[in-house]
């Protein structure tokens, strides 16, 4: 039993440890990548298998996060039509709204993070129904 005990003890301040490491490591947001870095990392058509990935994670990720708001029924980030499945192609999505937006009512600055254009284009291309306010 003070095996256990001890074991508890070392698992409880290891977790502790690894909560005042990720506490004190610097934030991610720098980490971000700007539409100006990834019309840099673009070699012509091709996008490099890395900021695919990174696009295609943040995607993802939106996917997810909409399905548990609906799973929650709270509103959602964006709607599908009927039962279709969510997009797949977060890069082409991104890239017209890059588009759509140059030369319009006022293009995305250079240090647009990703992010925050394909939400844009989520949000754009599959709009929910709003509901009226309430009284």
């Amino acid at each position: 039993m003070a095996r256990l005990g001890s074991l508890r003890r070392a698992a409880k301040g290891l977790a502790l440890g690894a909560c005042l490491l990720l506490a004190a490591s610097p934030g991610h947001a720098a980490d971000e990548m700007t539409l100006a870095e990834y019309r840099a990392s673009a070699t012509g058509a091709t996008l490099p298998a890395p900021v695919r990935d990174y696009v295609d994670g943040i995607g993802t990720g939106y996917v997810w996060a909409n399905a548990l708001l609906a799973a929650r029924a709270q509103p959602r980030i964006f709607c599908t039509p009927g039962d279709s499945a969510p997009p797949r192609d977060f890069v082409a999505l991104l890239d017209r709204q890059i588009a759509s937006h140059a030369g319009l009512h006022q293009p995305y600055a250079d240090d647009t993070a990703l992010a925050m254009i394909l939400l844009d284009a989520l949000i754009n291309d599959f709009p929910c129904e709003s509901s009226p306010p309430g009284p």
